[in-house]
């Protein structure tokens, strides 16, 4: 993953100082192409004046004239160097915005990613303890912006409810305990978890180990 370093930071102000430079040499020489034209034109009012002669005339004319020609030539060309400096600025701008939005997506799917194994090693966690992979997939979405820690703890609570609450009917199937014995825990179980609330679960599960202290047992694992 490439990464916008402080030399590519560098570089772009050093060609915008550069470009910068530039079209204040054009300023300058612009205004000397014009001091030129002056000149040029005070000369020909000097040679007028004092009667040159024809070849000394067309001598200091021509030598003004490629004297303009070279400025405007010189012109040009820091013209085109400036603008090749304006061009290769808004290339390097460009290309820094391209590859800011490139890490920023992959950053992007790099995190989606993350999450995506997250949930798969949390739905494993509970798929391992026998509960059905709906129900596994919905829990692990209802808490999917808990950290590790905090997941731990609600899964642990999960787990627990749902290894009391098959213990109970398959001792229910056995004749152990009661319809009534049953009622009561599917209500506890109903009656809704605060995420928030982590007392709320430690209660609940010390009523659960009370009420089924003489029998309750870890269920076997589903195959």
């Amino acid at each position: 993953m490439g990464e916008i370093t402080s030399k590519d930071l560098a570089d772009v102000q050093a060609k915008a100082m550069f470009a910068d430079r530039l079209e204040k040499e054009n300023d300058k020489l612009k205004a000397k192409v014009e001091e030129l034209e002056k000149q040029t034109k005070a000369d020909e009012k000097a040679i007028s004046n004092f009667e040159f002669g024809k070849k000394e005339y067309e001598t200091l004319l021509e030598a003004n004239k490629k004297e303009k020609e070279k400025d405007e030539k010189e012109k040009a060309e820091l013209a085109a160097q400036l603008k090749a400096a304006k061009d290769e600025k808004e290339k390097d701008e460009k290309e820094k915005k391209e590859k800011a939005e490139t890490i920023e997506k992959l950053e992007k799917e790099l995190a989606e990613l993350k999450a995506a194994q997250q949930s798969a090693e949390r739905q494993a966690t509970l798929l391992k303890e026998g509960i059905e992979a709906k129900d596994a997939e919905a829990f692990v979405n209802t808490y999917a912006n808990f950290n590790d820690e905090q997941f731990k703890t609600v899964a642990s609570t999960h787990i627990e409810a749902y290894r009391t609450k098959a213990t109970l009917e398959q001792l229910q199937k056995d004749g152990k305990v009661t319809e009534a014995d049953l009622d009561k825990v599917k209500s506890t179980e109903t009656g809704g978890e605060d995420k928030n609330d982590k007392s709320n679960a430690s209660s609940k599960n010390k009523a659960r180990a009370s009420m089924f202290a003489d029998f309750a047992k870890p269920l076997p694992k589903k195959s």
